[in-house]
């Protein structure tokens, strides 16, 4: 799991549906983000600024 506090997001993985999934802190607004993934197992997000400077969340999950 881990935590944008910037934009109140949760995100996940789930290695029994194979994809990683985020919702609002709240619990609400719960979406599939990435599918068809290989037991994933961990998640870190990496944000970044464009030249617009807009937050543009890079995800990146790890199969041990």
């Amino acid at each position: 799991m881990t935590l944008d506090v910037d934009d109140e997001l949760l995100y996940w993985t789930d290695s029994t549906y194979q994809n990683i999934q985020r919702a609002n802190l709240n619990g609400g607004n719960r979406r599939t983000i990435v599918k068809g993934l290989d037991k994933p197992r961990a998640i870190v997000l990496y944000k970044t600024r464009s030249l617009r400077l807009v937050n543009s969340p890079i995800l990146l999950e790890h199969n041990w």
